[in-house]
């Protein structure tokens, strides 16, 4: 998958060209076709701007969205003009091909999150062979109630109300803890290191570009953790606990109520990585090496 996604991005760049209709239908074929989601990427719907009235950043146009219900991806070409036009500023000096191609990473990227929260509406009906992944997910993606009965929603003004009231309550919810989600976090950390693993044959050629995917993988991982650590608690384990479903977090293979043996626990089950990705327990030097190794790319 990482080869012909490469194969796409590089083409477009190489010539100059920025991400088009057919670019993205055939970034989405490429990704449907290999994690099999064809069940849940039915339509690609080309749509002039966001109408949505919930976004997490107000001062950034969203440039794609997913429908777990219509199962449709959604772009959005207000924002992804104005992507690709902007002159965005990079922590490392790029070159005049490696900021072109930054500009259609940029946006792959997007479709690449998109096509992640797709993958785990499959997990959330299906499952995946990890246990703890599928647990997070189906606790954390926001499909919505999939057996809403809007003619009773509908029947009086008192249900209409307090429906719209819980809708609400819900979406404050949402975002307050978002950075915390293990569904967001996962869907930013795997759509960044697909492109980070896409770029690894030609990093020679795009030596700043791929430092700046390979740091923003980490960054991804470690923001949560940067933000929960002085609450000793961590990112899923937080999220768990703030919609009242530690039950979920205490069903782990590694959970203990002595937080030293937990971590020595989820430390000899799972690797790093796997932890970082999904909100689990990692030590204070474990931080610190990886905060460590992040500043010093920056230098």
């Amino acid at each position: 998958m990482e080869k012909k996604l490469l194969n796409l991005i590089y083409s477009y760049s190489i010539d100059g060209e920025y991400a088009d209709k057919n670019f993205f239908e055939d970034l989405i074929k490429i990704v449907v076709s290999k994690k099999q989601l064809s069940d849940y990427v039915k339509n690609i719907n080309f749509e002039k701007k966001n109408k949505k009235i919930f976004e997490i950043n107000h001062s950034k146009k969203l440039l794609s969205s997913y429908d777990p219900f219509s199962k449709s991806i959604e772009l959005y070409e207000e924002g992804i003009d104005s992507e690709i036009n902007s002159e965005r500023e990079y922590i490392f000096e790029f070159s005049e091909f490696e900021n072109d191609m930054a500009k259609n990473l940029c946006v792959a990227q997007s479709v690449l999150y998109e096509l992640e929260r797709a993958y785990q509406s499959k997990v959330f009906d299906n499952g995946s062979q990890d246990e703890i992944e599928t647990a997070l997910i189906r606790n954390s993606f926001y499909p919505g109630k999939r057996d809403l009965n809007m003619e009773e929603i509908y029947s009086s003004l008192e249900k209409t109300t307090e429906y719209i009231r819980n809708s609400i309550n819900e979406r404050s919810r949402y975002y307050e803890l978002y950075d915390f989600n293990p569904s967001e976090r996962l869907a930013s950390i795997n759509s960044y290191s697909t492109i980070k693993n896409s770029l690894t044959s030609i990093k020679e050629e795009i030596p700043n570009l791929y430092s700046f995917y390979s740091l923003s993988v980490f960054t991804e991982m470690i923001y949560a953790y940067a933000k929960s650590r002085l609450e000793d608690i961590y990112p899923s384990e937080k999220y768990l606990s703030r919609i009242g479903k530690s039950e979920v977090w205490e069903s782990f293979d590694f959970y203990d109520k002595d937080r030293n043996i937990m971590l020595d626990n989820a430390t000899q089950k799972h690797r790093r990585i796997k932890r970082l990705t999904l909100g689990l327990p990692i030590s204070d030097d474990e931080f610190k090496v990886i905060f460590e190794t992040l500043g010093g790319s920056l230098r």
